[in-house]
């Protein structure tokens, strides 16, 4: 076996990790796309996607209107449910608008394999809908914030 053959071997050798390791990447990246779907479909089926889809306009208000929902007075009678609906429905807002993304995310890695990327079109056309307008509220918020300095 001279220098060459050696050199060879090596390289081959070589080119076998890096195979398996490709493969063990591809492996967890259909593990992590798998979760992120169940993730979904469990979202979808909650009781937090059917509250969202019963009161989106309250909860697009909330989120709005995050500034002045959580600046009631304190003298109010209801002041600690109104702060309280209020954080639990920005949370529950804020929480769909990640999940949207992070779909939107997945969509867009997914080029390579077009079933898949349809496959999570068609799963979460409303959420993506959803986490639209949710970003678009919490911009809103954002602007009068920032028209308004305390």
């Amino acid at each position: 076996m001279d220098r060459d053959d050696i050199a060879l071997a090596r390289a081959d050798i070589e080119l076998e990790e890096m195979e398996l390791r490709l493969q063990e990447a591809r492996t967890k990246a259909e593990q992590v796309d798998a979760q992120i779907i169940a993730s979904i479909e469990k979202l979808l089926t909650s009781d937090l996607w059917a509250q969202f889809l019963e009161h989106e306009t309250k909860f697009l208000y909330c989120v709005r209107h995050e500034h002045s929902m959580l600046s009631v007075d304190k003298e109010d009678e209801n002041y600690e449910t109104i702060i309280k609906v209020t954080e639990q429905a920005i949370g529950m807002a804020k929480a769909i608008h990640r999940i949207a993304k992070r779909a939107g995310q997945l969509i867009e890695l997914c080029h390579y394999d077009p079933t898949k990327q349809h496959k999570i079109k068609t799963l979460a056309v409303g959420l993506m809908s959803a986490g639209g307008k949710i970003g678009k509220a919490m911009e809103e918020a954002d602007e009068v914030v920032d028209s308004n300095p305390v």
